[in-house]
């Protein structure tokens, strides 16, 4: 709701004829807070058995997902489609092609 100031107020820094909008907390009007409340949605924590933000099928693929270092990355050439595979022996980087795109 738009309001208009009736005449000069400093301590607002208003002059008289600003127009300002009046900020109220929900905790200022009676029952909102409760209203808002009553209408949130609340979710639980996911597991492999229980869906919580994402379903339980979803939870089991991303615990089965090694954080692990990797041995190798396979990494797909954008221009002629070729797979090759990325690895490190002993310090030394090796890519070698594993198939043609």
């Amino acid at each position: 709701m738009q309001l208009v100031a009736a005449s000069d107020n400093t301590d607002m820094g208003l002059k008289k004829g600003d127009k300002y909008y009046p900020q109220v907390g929900a905790d200022c009007v009676v029952g909102l807070d409760e209203k808002i409340k009553a209408g949130q949605q609340t979710y639980t924590e996911a597991t492999d058995k229980t869906a919580g933000l994402m379903s339980a099928a979803d939870k089991q693929k991303l615990d089965s997902i090694d954080t692990g270092p990797l041995t190798s990355v396979q990494l797909k050439d954008a221009k002629t489609g070729a797979i090759y595979l990325l690895t490190v022996d002993d310090g030394e980087i090796k890519i070698t092609k594993e198939s043609d795109g």
